[in-house]
């Protein structure tokens, strides 16, 4: 067996479909990627704004390195689709409930040195202002017990909705080491955390309010 032929083989499903079609979504979306130089090379977890199902894909075509994806539980089961999702090693999550097997595996994946993307506001918000939308704090507590950067992701859409294309900016911020307490943190800390997580998604897209009264965070209107 040829080197070339072997190496080719090594290539996960999520690489090679990536690079069979990141391009063609790129050209689809007319995707402009703003701070690539920002993504560290070892384990992250990539914090994004969710407007509507193409996130996924975007973010996928966008970003030069495998992600690991966070996709509801009941997806796994529709046809087709399902199977994608496990050939890409994506993890299933249960929304409504706290999922901790879910947490452990962000928390393995992320301390292994793969980037973990997930969204804070659980639900998509198609048309809305991610700034006036709720937040979960589940990222801060796998942030914390993995102990990896927070990497601020925001999707920039015009009027928040999708349309082939039209150009879409993602901007990728600097990553975020939060100073959790030594001991192990409560409730409020990580929805400080997760706060300051996605304050920084909101600021990377132009959505913070134009006066923003200091040390004001999302969720606390």
């Amino acid at each position: 067996m040829s080197k070339k032929k072997a190496k080719k083989e090594k290539l996960s499903f999520y690489l090679r479909m990536h690079r069979r079609f990141a391009g063609f979504v790129r050209w689809l979306f007319r995707i402009r990627v703003h701070g690539v130089e920002n993504l560290p090379e070892g384990g992250c977890i990539l914090c994004s704004n969710h407007i509507d199902y193409p996130d996924a894909l975007v973010l996928a075509a966008s970003v030069p390195r495998e992600i690991r994806f966070l996709a509801k539980r009941e997806l796994f089961r529709v046809p087709l689709i399902g199977g994608m999702l496990k050939k890409g090693d994506a993890i299933a999550v249960s929304r409504d409930s706290a999922d901790v097997s879910a947490i452990r595996t962000v928390v393995e994946k992320a301390k292994g040195g793969d980037a973990v993307a997930i969204y804070p506001q659980g639900h998509r918000r198609k048309g809305k202002n991610p700034w006036d939308t709720e937040i979960k704090p589940g990222i801060a507590m796998m942030a914390y017990r993995s102990g990896v950067p927070v990497v601020p992701v925001c999707i920039q859409l015009k009027k928040q909705k999708y349309a082939p294309f039209r150009v879409t900016n993602l901007y990728i911020g600097e990553p975020i080491l939060y100073p959790f307490p030594s001991e192990a943190p409560g409730k409020r800390v990580y929805e400080d955390a997760t706060k300051t997580y996605f304050r920084a998604v909101c600021a990377l897209g132009g959505y913070l309010p134009p006066a923003l009264p200091e040390g004001e965070t999302p969720c606390d209107k």
